[in-house]
């Protein structure tokens, strides 16, 4: 069995990526899918939502991709090692320590 490269990957979700919300609170918009608008900046993407007019912001651990299960694995060990070292880089950028 070949195993999984999962940090090889490209970044996960670029412009023009198909997503799906998930795991909202607000349900009026939980479920919905769109397209990525913007980069990633503190953990959260510019989202277009498919069928409204609307742009909306949403934490990267809230979105997955339309195309299935395979793809969001590996995206969510990229995103947990990404926000992990965005965190350390801030708590540096804060403290001037680890």
């Amino acid at each position: 069995m070949q195993e999984e490269t999962w940090m090889s990957t490209p970044p996960p979700y670029s412009v023009g990526s198909k997503i799906c919300l998930h795991g909202l609170l607000n349900q009026d918009i939980n479920g919905k899918e769109g397209t990525v608008i913007g980069s990633a900046v503190n953990n959260r993407i510019g989202i277009h939502l498919q069928g409204d007019n609307r742009r909306v912001s949403i934490r990267i651990l809230n979105l997955r991709y339309q195309e299935g299960p395979g793809k969001n694995r590996r995206t969510l060990c990229y995103v947990v090692d990404k926000a992990q070292a965005e965190i350390e880089l801030f708590q540096y950028r804060i403290t001037g320590t680890d």
